[in-house]
């Protein structure tokens, strides 16, 4: 939004796009007084340096709330010319005058764009084993099947960790962390997480490079409080109205509105090159096993019986996230973006559901069901030809790895290399794979896989997980160097980890995210 305590703003139109329209967003807030006639005029004149000028839009506004609306400057002479955007007080209080204002304005071309542009989709909470293409008959998941077998599936992915915000914060800066790193404040003394105070999200790299970059979330673990928002132009956290916890209403879910938000951005937007993030919790929700329950509080006793509803109203999620994204998919054909858009498509972590004893995620070990998840990419100008890569890999190469196939070179900081698969990189030895949590870590290096504390609070683990897959047989005490090999990789991990790294600070929240995180089952 920009500044509401001035009248006016003045944007001048050079090096703005070829033929260009312009978008932006008139809206008057909400301030919670009595009801109070206000009416504000906002206008957006057109002067050329000769003096004259021309009134390209004029509306009075006397509702509360965001009106979304475009200029077509195709038609004018814009050489030497300012746009100045203003508003006028036509009647009522000059206090909610001062909470109205322009919103998220944009210059974008009328032509399609020449450069490509980049949709990475995140479902919260999806397991790859509950994915079709990924192995599992019953699911009805045909958008990602069909999705993954045009464009390239990779069959192993490890997340960087076993819950929302650090997953998130690996899945957009290509490296383990904690959380999003702190911004060098001299105020603070805050250091950045990289040395060089180089690393910056996708979504920072994306916009220095001149394109537009959007943000629509399910919110809770990844609003404001924790620095998502970071280096999007446009950044929507979904909140739903509180409601008791004996009930499950059906606009608990985010899905429907982050999709469609998304989908109108693309149409008002999607003709300038764009980096496009989409998150939903859709798949996370529990409502209905967890009612009465508080927070991390215990889960109620489950029957076998029951833990198998459980299971198939996990699979009715899934099942109705796959659709809302292939209606997605289908808007991006009907607005011919698909061919010069690259989509990648994963999760941030998986879910036990009783097995190793275990419920939910987050504070757990990471066995496979908890942090492997699906990971696909389609991109058809350029990966014409699908591919299926089996060697194990890690969602901190995604980012440099959509960086890559778009031609921008990453941050010095990143850790993540480019994916297998992609044409972009030689063939590369297998490296450890890593997800961390706390004192627990997890390194895969080949088939073999450590699970180690590094307070000691557990007895290490060592399983080979491609024969081993539901992780019951022990190897960590068989002769041989193998555990030690491992236990020393994990090591070298903690001793390169900065001081308090491993583990990401709560900040405050504000209330309307603390109750989202409430509905999604944590206790704020």
């Amino acid at each position: 939004m920009l500044d509401p305590s001035q009248v006016e703003h003045v944007f001048a139109l050079d090096g703005v796009p070829a033929r260009p329209v312009f978008s932006f967003a008139v809206g008057l807030a909400n301030v919670g007084l009595e009801p109070t006639t206000v009416t504000v005029r906002f206008e957006a004149i057109l002067e050329r340096p000769s003096g004259e000028s021309t009134t390209l839009y004029q509306e009075d506004r006397s509702q509360p709330g965001w009106v979304e609306e475009r200029i077509d400057l195709a038609p004018f002479n814009l050489d030497g010319a300012r746009l100045v955007l203003r508003k006028t007080l036509i009647e009522g209080s000059e206090y909610r005058f001062r909470y109205s204002g322009w919103g998220d304005p944009v210059f974008v071309p009328s032509e399609p764009p020449r450069r490509p542009s980049v949709i990475l989709i995140s479902i919260d909470t999806l397991r790859a084993d509950r994915v079709g293409l990924y192995g599992y008959a019953p699911a009805r998941t045909p958008v990602l099947d069909a999705f993954g077998r045009s464009g390239v599936w990779y069959e192993q992915v490890y997340s960087p960790s076993t819950w929302t915000v650090p997953s998130h914060a690996s899945l957009l800066f290509g490296r383990h962390l904690a959380g999003m790193p702190v911004l060098p404040t001299p105020q603070a003394g805050s250091t950045p997480v990289a040395p060089d105070g180089s690393l910056r999200p996708l979504s920072e790299i994306f916009r220095a490079a001149g394109y537009l970059t959007a943000g629509f979330t399910g919110g809770g673990f990844l609003s404001n409080a924790y620095g998502f928002p970071r280096g999007f132009d446009t950044y929507f956290e979904f909140s739903a109205a509180p409601y008791p916890e004996h009930e499950c209403p059906p606009e608990r879910f985010d899905g429907p509105e982050v999709f469609q938000r998304a989908t109108e951005w693309l149409r008002d937007r999607g003709r300038a090159p764009f980096f496009l993030f989409l998150h939903t919790y859709d798949v996370h929700d529990r409502c209905p096993f967890r009612k009465g329950t508080k927070g991390f509080g215990p889960w109620p006793a489950l029957t076998p019986e029951e833990n198998e509803r459980l299971l198939g109203f996990y699979d009715d999620l899934i099942a109705g996230v796959d659709a809302r994204i292939g209606n997605f998919l289908r808007q991006l054909d009907k607005l011919g973006l698909t061919d010069n858009t690259l989509v990648v498509i994963t999760s941030d972590h998986g879910e036990f559901f009783q097995e190793h004893g275990l419920r939910g995620h987050g504070a757990a070990k990471p066995y496979e069901e908890l942090v492997k998840v699906p990971l696909l990419i389609r991109y058809p100008g350029v990966l014409r030809k699908p591919a299926r890569v089996t060697p194990a890999v890690s969602l901190v190469d995604v980012a440099p790895s959509i960086l890559a196939l778009v031609g921008l070179a990453s941050d010095p900081g990143t850790q993540g290399r480019v994916l297998p698969g992609l044409n972009r990189a030689p063939a590369r030895a297998s490296s450890p794979i890593y997800v961390v949590w706390d004192h627990l870590l997890a390194v895969r290096q080949g088939t073999l896989k450590l699970i180690a504390s590094r307070t000691g609070k557990f007895p290490d683990e060592v399983y080979d997980v491609e024969n081993d897959r539901q992780e019951q047989h022990n190897l960590v005490s068989k002769p041989g160097p193998v555990a030690a090999t491992l236990r020393q990789l994990a090591d070298a991990f903690w001793k390169n980890q900065a001081p308090g790294q491993e583990r990401t600070p709560q900040p405050e929240v504000d209330p309307q995210t603390r109750e989202r995180l409430r509905a999604l089952g944590y206790e704020q």
